[in-house]
């Protein structure tokens, strides 16, 4: 089971700017999945972004209970 949260952004504006900015562009791009390992009561929430297509600029893997615990610390 995953017990850490890790964060790897690239430096420009705000680190919260891009975390969100990254989550939305997969979203809108459908640069995303959701799975669910066995015996983990857990949704996992997988994004990337991509540049040209090609190379990942940026890839997040987060517990549902993490995206929604950081939606309502900024929301």
């Amino acid at each position: 089971m995953i017990e850490k949260e890790v964060i790897v952004i690239r430096e420009s504006k705000t680190h919260i700017d891009d975390l969100f900015r990254n989550i939305r562009n997969a979203f809108a791009h459908a640069s995303f999945s959701i799975k669910k390992q066995k015996n983990v009561e857990d949704y996992f929430y997988f994004f990337e972004s991509r540049k040209k297509g090609k190379e990942i600029k940026t890839r997040l893997v987060l517990k549902e209970t993490t995206l929604l615990r950081w939606i309502s610390y900024f929301n």
